[in-house]
């Protein structure tokens, strides 16, 4: 693999994201002389999609509410992954992200911030359930501007 100096990894907070954190951790420790590339640690919300109450979350102060407590929700998740699965790793930046698309904003984000590597986990669905959700991992390797690894 080519010097990577940026690597993103994408976490929805579910336990089978996991794989991608430790996916990451493993690439970083393998790293053989030069410096370790940077990680950044992100997690995309929509809180608009959160909410059960789509009707009242579409109130400014409704959605203002439910974005910050999915921020701080965020951040404290985030950082315990941080602690927890990518402990090894010397540069670690933690990220939550308002965005009424995950693919849309993890893609932006590796782009303005010269992002080499997205790691992102996959869920493993086949069937109907692949059909109508869609894999998010398969949309972020389409339009990511850069290499992306599934991790399964």
């Amino acid at each position: 693999m080519a010097h990577t100096s940026h690597i993103l990894v994408a976490t929805d907070l579910s336990d089978a994201s996991k794989i991608a954190l430790q996916r990451t951790a493993q690439i970083v420790g393998d790293t053989h002389g030069d410096a370790q590339p940077r990680v950044t640690l992100i997690h995309a919300f929509d809180p608009l999609g959160a909410s059960p109450m789509g009707v009242l979350a579409s109130l400014r102060n409704v959605e203002e509410t439910i974005a910050r407590e999915l921020r701080a929700n965020a951040a404290k998740q985030l950082e315990q992954l941080r602690q927890t699965e990518l402990a090894t790793v010397e540069s670690v930046d933690v990220v939550a992200l308002e965005h009424s698309n995950a693919v849309e904003a993890l893609c932006d984000y590796a782009r303005d911030h010269g992002v080499d590597l997205v790691v992102v986990g996959a869920q493993g669905r086949t069937g109907l359930s692949r059909i109508l959700i869609g894999s998010v991992a398969e949309r972020i390797a389409r339009q990511a501007p850069c290499s992306v690894l599934v991790a399964r």
